[in-house]
């Protein structure tokens, strides 16, 4: 499945093209070979050469830079990928973590409410048996005020 280019990543790819493929996979999240055949639809060498600086060394923080340029609007959660969501303003995997996030606790405090009320109607539903005591719960169609070990009938 191929991801749509954005017009944002098309300039990365033209004004960091120096940088080589692997760095700007790195900073685009796409795969190497993705960033080659995009580079060569667009005629831009993606080729380190002698003159240029020595990437291997100073990678993270001509990345680090790039990331702090405030036009490329990078996901404010990773800062690895290009924001793509404009409600949240995150990139889509960071936007579908925090969906998915939100969506767990959801259910975590509905579990906790369905526990709570059959906690509450087991409360309503149980019973002290009239003649040894000890508590029991009823057939709910049942008025019995003994257990079934005193011969009242559940």
């Amino acid at each position: 499945m191929s991801t749509q280019w954005t017009s944002q990543e098309i300039t990365i790819i033209k004004h960091y093209g120096p940088l080589g493929s692997s760095l700007l996979a790195a900073l685009l999240d796409r795969s190497v070979e993705s960033i080659e055949t995009k580079a060569q639809e667009l005629r831009i060498s993606l080729v380190i050469s002698v003159d240029d600086l020595d990437v291997s060394e100073i990678a993270d923080r001509i990345l680090t830079r790039i990331k702090d340029a405030p036009t490329l609007r990078l996901c404010p959660m990773c800062s690895k990928r290009l924001a793509t969501m404009r409600a949240t303003r995150m990139c889509r995997c960071c936007h579908l973590d925090q969906l998915i996030a939100l969506r767990e606790e959801q259910l975590s405090e509905e579990i906790r409410v369905r526990k709570l009320t059959k906690l509450r109607q087991d409360k309503r539903r149980l019973r002290i048996c009239d003649d040894c005591s000890q508590a029991f719960f009823p057939r709910i169609s049942s008025d019995s005020t003994r257990c079934a070990d005193c011969g009242g009938s559940e």
